[in-house]
């Protein structure tokens, strides 16, 4: 899922296209993840099934994103 991530900013950023969209950026996927850590194991696996989530949130938003800023009006 990162992969897709990266790629669509990518590609966006190719065709000139500004792609600074989504939920979850890298930072805030950092500082969730150290504090999944932190937490313990408990709450790790919460952490980690709220990361998938937000970060396929992220793609999708990133394709309309970019679906809309491509397509002429």
């Amino acid at each position: 899922m990162v992969a897709a991530k990266v790629v669509t900013r990518a590609r966006a950023e190719g065709l000139g296209i500004d792609c600074k969209v989504g939920v979850m950026e890298r930072p805030e996927r950092i500082g969730l993840l150290a504090l999944g850590l932190i937490a313990g194991y408990r709450f790790l696996m919460a952490v980690m099934i709220l990361l998938a989530v937000t970060t396929l949130v992220t793609v999708v938003q990133r394709i309309r994103h970019v679906q809309r800023a491509a397509t002429p009006r």
